[in-house]
């Protein structure tokens, strides 16, 4: 997976995913006059083990995985997760389009 020239790894594709997330720890490993602007929001997200985190905001990140690129929207976690990016039905019926 690719986005900004970047190779992604520890991406999780989950069909159970409402949501696509992307982790403030991965962000910052981007050079930040390569990624687009981020708009905040108030709400919170839950992870896997169940607890609600705080979303710090979304983020629209172009990602390439083969000959195709999909504008993606994501919502921004914080911390350094056991995945970079969780790829949701809404990522999941995009590359199915």
């Amino acid at each position: 997976m690719d986005t900004f020239g970047t190779i992604v790894k520890r991406s999780l594709i989950d069909g159970g995913a409402t949501l696509n997330i992307a982790t403030t720890y991965l962000l910052e490993q981007f050079d930040p006059n390569v990624l687009p602007s981020r708009e905040e929001i108030t709400m919170r997200v839950k992870g896997f083990d169940g607890i609600p985190r705080r979303c710090a905001g979304i983020i629209t990140l172009l990602i390439k995985v083969g000959k195709k690129v999909l504008d993606t929207l994501f919502y921004i976690t914080e911390g350094k997760p056991s995945f970079n990016f969780i790829l949701g039905r809404p990522w999941i019926d995009d590359m199915d389009g």
